[in-house]
């Protein structure tokens, strides 16, 4: 492996690549230490399909997730042990979780417009928390 050239926060690499801790680029409190996941949205391009959009039981989640070399163009281990790992991990990702495909062969509005259905009211959840913090700086006297 390539060896990084540190210069102060950062790690260069010869490939015009870095490496920065984002809590130094967004601050410390801007981090999440962790969330939850509610939703998951898989994509496809499927030109024969004519839903733009549809809900996946965690049976047809899995199955289609596995079709698509679990999202990894790149694997390099398909045994069967290997695979047995990846197949456990996705189900015990999606068991809790609502999940859907989307079709992005669909025109890119309709995809978008899919999405955002999907999510609903998360949009006006994060402007009203956005507000909340403008609101409890401007108490604090800063």
């Amino acid at each position: 492996m390539q060896k990084p050239i540190t210069a102060s926060k950062r790690s260069f690499f010869r490939v015009n690549r870095a490496v920065v801790n984002v809590r130094w680029v967004v601050g410390k409190g801007k981090i999440l230490p962790m969330t939850t996941l509610k939703k998951a949205i898989l994509l496809k391009r499927d030109p024969e399909d004519n839903a733009i959009v549809s809900k996946l039981s965690l049976e047809e989640a899995t199955r289609y997730i596995e079709t698509v070399d679990f999202c990894n163009p790149h694997m390099l281990v398909k045994d069967e042990r290997k695979m047995n790992l990846r197949r456990q991990f996705f189900k015990e990702l999606f068991t809790p979780l609502e999940i859907h495909v989307v079709n992005t062969t669909a025109p890119i509005l309709e995809a978008h417009q899919a999405i955002k259905e999907i999510f609903g009211n998360v949009n006006q959840f994060l402007c009203r928390r956005k507000q909340g913090e403008k609101t409890r700086r401007g108490n604090s006297g800063r």
